[in-house]
Formats: structure tokens, C-alpha cells, sequence
């Protein structure tokens, strides 16, 4: 549900965990795959790291993918946050949320999701609901063309990153489904590295990303003026 997507991460991650040791407990010592997308991969790699830096994760989670994940924070999110902090721009949002829109003015997922949050990787990676524990293999993968999340935007401490080919408007809701990405979680749930790409769609990955980045810069550029005068 749309609201669910609103609330708090870290909790969102803990129920996740308990979810998790619930398998653990009916399976024991059968090994945890937890594959997850856009903000989900952030819920789950909070409530991973967190649980192992208590002492509570399950040994039997051995593997994360996340697709199209913002560990790294989101342009977007962040001007909003700066939005929803003054009075008028948290009743904006409100509005656009009783229209339908996936935002409020008392979002903490939005702040979270800010490359200001201490969850981003932008904090340095380091504390609990930032850096993954060694037992868990963690795998971030991203679409080249992805509109909404870059692919600059899904590197995090202690992943392994890999970009596969999906373009277009829908890239980011296709990259679950697509061959290239059950190939590459094929490969990173097997303990095996990314597969091989050309020295050309490396770069050209980089290009793109780096294209949809400036964008969102340029969109968050306008909506932190926005916030100004507000």
C-alpha cells in the first residue's frame, strides 16, 4: 500500500528480520536469499545491517540484492524533505498526497531517503543500518536507463555493483522482471561474480547514469528554490 511506503524505514527493516528469523526458525539452516527493489533493497539493507549489529540477524541470511535501490539517497527526496520542513510546503505535499500522489508532508520515509539521511550511504558508511555485516553477501544491481533511482545513486558500502541494460520510461519497474537481472541474481545468490561487459557499455552506463543524475539535480535544484519561499 501507498502508505505503507511512507513510513519508517529502520521499523520497516525490523519487521522485515522478524519475518526473516521466523523462516530461520521453520527451516533452520537453510540459506536466506532476500532479493529486493527501489526502496525496499534501502528497508531491507537497514533492517539487515541493524539485526547484525545487534547481535540478531539469522546466520542463515547469506545473500541481499537490491535492485534499482537509492542506498546512495535521492535528489528528489531530498528537496522534498527540505519542502515538508516549512509549514506551507509539508500542506502542499499533504495535498498532492490526498490527490493521490505517493508523498505527505509527515513522510519520515522521505527524509530518510534524503542523501542528507544518516541511513544514505552518503553518511560515511559506517554505523548499524549502514554497513553490512561479512556473513551476508550484498549485491546491488542497477539500469542503465533508469529514470526515477541512477545508476550512481545504487552504490553502497560493501556491495558488489553490477549495471545491466534495461532502458526506457519503465526501466526501473521492468529491471525486477527482466532477463538481465534474474541472470545477475542467479549469479550473485551462487557466490559467483557479476557476468563480464564490454569496456563500451561500462561506460556507457556512466554516461547515462551520470545524465539522469544531472537531471535530478537540476529538478531538486528547483524544488529546494521552491522551498525558499515557501
Amino acid at each position: 500500500m501507498a502508505a505503507d511506503a511512507l513510513g519508517d524505514l529502520p521499523s520497516a527493516g525490523a519487521d522485515l528480520v522478524r519475518l526473516l528469523a521466523e523462516v530461520a526458525r521453520t527451516a533452520p539452516g537453510v540459506p536466506i536469499d532476500v532479493v529486493a527493489h527501489s526502496q525496499g533493497g534501502v528497508v531491507a539493507r537497514t533492517g539487515i545491517a541493524a539485526a547484525a549489529a545487534a547481535g540478531d540477524l539469522p546466520p542463515e541470511v547469506a545473500n541481499l540484492v537490491t535492485l534499482g535501490s537509492p542506498h546512495h539517497g535521492a535528489d528528489l527526496a531530498t528537496a522534498g524533505a527540505a519542502i515538508a520542513s516549512t509549514a506551507r510546503g509539508g500542506a502542499v505535499l499533504d495535498m498532492a498526497g490526498a490527490l493521490g500522489l505517493p508523498v505527505s508532508g509527515q513522510s519520515q520515509a522521505l527524509n530518510q531517503l534524503s542523501e542528507l539521511s544518516s541511513l544514505s550511504a552518503n553518511a560515511g558508511g559506517a554505523g548499524p543500518g549502514v554497513t553490512m555485516p561479512d556473513s551476508v553477501r550484498f549485491t546491488s544491481l542497477a539500469a542503465r536507463g533508469d529514470p526515477v533511482v541512477p545508476v550512481q545513486r545504487t552504490v553502497a558500502p560493501g556491495a558488489v555493483t553490477s549495471t545491466v541494460s534495461v532502458v526506457g520510461v519503465t526501466a526501473h519497474d521492468d529491471l525486477p522482471g527482466s532477463p538481465a537481472a534474474t541472470r545477475e541474481i542467479g549469479l550473485a545468490v551462487a557466490g559467483q561474480p557479476p557476468g563480464c561487459r564490454s569496456t563500451a557499455d561500462r561506460m556507457i552506463d556512466q554516461l547515462v547514469g551520470h545524465g539522469v543524475a544531472g537531471a535530478h539535480d537540476a529538478a531538486g535544484a528547483s524544488l529546494l528554490a521552491l522551498a525558499l519561499v515557501l
